[in-house]
């Protein structure tokens, strides 16, 4: 497939949609607050529902939380 200006575009329609063609991607490094922001809200519902006996959401939140401290751990390993 041809893309506006004529050269071959060999990604995929969603690969196309996603990227929008890069300038409105956003910084890994602006994320940090919102996956800061995510782990700290996960952690306190993992807390309240363990501290009120709810076994299935907290199991939901404690993975949450687990992948909100495992996706930032990645991102500041590289700084």
């Amino acid at each position: 497939m041809r893309n506006s200006i004529g050269a071959r575009d060999d990604r995929g329609p969603l690969e196309r949609r996603v990227d929008g063609g890069g300038s409105s991607r956003m910084n890994e490094r602006r994320l940090l607050p919102v996956y800061l922001l995510g782990a700290a809200g996960s952690a306190y519902a993992f807390w309240y529902y363990v501290s009120a006996s709810a076994v299935l959401p907290a199991l939901a939140f404690g993975l949450v939380t687990v992948a909100f401290v495992a996706r930032l751990r990645i991102l500041t390993a590289d700084s």
